[in-house]
């Protein structure tokens, strides 16, 4: 058996290797892990793949099965929700991300997350749990 600094050492060593790993990540590839791994688990999963033909600051993805919702947030470590704004070109509001969160915690039934790569763990709790 190592002795106790050892371990101390190689625990701190493999939560800096973590850390790095997670900060490491492409939001689209942290986004194909999500997805592939909600569909292992029996989920539709949907989510755009061109965000600059949809409406801005809508959600990632969209999972589903039944009885639960989820609407999903992906992040890389770091990066913060976008506010919405008024266009520069048209005047119009343009919804961000934030607008987006608070419209579907207000939804009785819909479930949000806004995930990063940091927040595995929770992932595979809340995509394995059955209801």
């Amino acid at each position: 058996m190592p002795p106790r600094r050892q371990r101390i050492t190689n625990q701190v060593g493999a939560e800096a290797g973590l850390k790095l790993l997670n900060s490491s990540i492409s939001e689209a590839d942290f986004q194909q892990m999500v997805l592939d791994f909600a569909r292992l688990q029996g989920w539709l999963a949907a989510h755009t793949k061109d965000s600059r033909r949809s409406e801005p600051g809508c959600y990632d993805g969209v999972l589903v099965r039944p009885p639960r919702f989820l609407v999903v947030e992906l992040k890389r470590e770091g990066a913060q929700l976008r506010k919405g704004h008024l266009s520069p070109h048209t005047g119009r509001w343009l919804p961000g991300q934030v607008e987006w969160a608070e419209a579907a915690m207000g939804c009785p039934g819909v479930e949000y997350y806004l995930w990063r790569p940091s927040d595995w763990p929770e992932i595979v709790r809340t995509l394995t749990l059955k209801s």
